[in-house]
């Protein structure tokens, strides 16, 4: 799909370019490479993880990844809304910017600012996230606006389950890490 669109849209450049008097080459370079994996973490929780880089034309990649998170007892996918208690969102929100202050040995939101950060984006709990051992991982690709805006990859946020353990939500499978 992604190379059909992409042909079909440099088709339509070119019927442009008599008019502008800019020839186009006959063929341009694309190349796209996918990456898919279910990985299984501790607490019954699978994710699907999609790495995307793409290429066109000479010009620099663009690489994008994408996270869905599956409960194996009940194969429902999952959202942050179902891990966590109403009203999560500030506490994490507070908690990943002490992270990120932390990882970048600066001390205020606006030092993060010059090294690049929230070029388009505030922060907030991606729901791009994943659980990697006792550590749930929110990803922010370079198009989020969140992260260095000359980063070419995405940047992860980590921050401790058991620090997360009071917004749990009643029925969270988050919780089967405490038992």
């Amino acid at each position: 799909d992604y190379e059909k669109r992409y042909r079909r849209e440099m088709m339509q450049l070119r019927s442009f370019a008599a008019d502008y008097g800019t020839a186009l080459p006959a063929a341009q370079g694309y190349r796209i490479e996918l990456d898919s994996r279910l990985v299984y973490n501790c607490c019954g929780i699978a994710t699907f993880h999609c790495l995307l880089r793409e290429q066109a034309a000479g010009a620099e990649p663009e690489t994008r990844e994408r996270l869905l998170n599956f409960d194996v007892q009940t194969g429902d996918l999952l959202s942050l809304d179902d891990l966590f208690a109403e009203g999560y969102e500030e506490r994490i929100d507070a908690m990943l910017l002490k992270e990120l202050l932390a990882a970048n040995r600066v001390r205020t939101l606006a030092e993060l600012e010059e090294l690049g950060y929230f070029s388009s984006s505030s922060l907030y709990p991606s729901p791009n996230f994943r659980i990697a051992g006792e550590k749930l991982l929110f990803l922010y690709n370079p198009a989020d606006g969140v992260g260095p805006y000359d980063a070419d990859v995405a940047t992860v946020v980590g921050l401790d389950l058991d620090a997360l353990s009071l917004l749990f939500s009643e029925n969270s499978p988050l919780r089967r890490v405490e038992e």
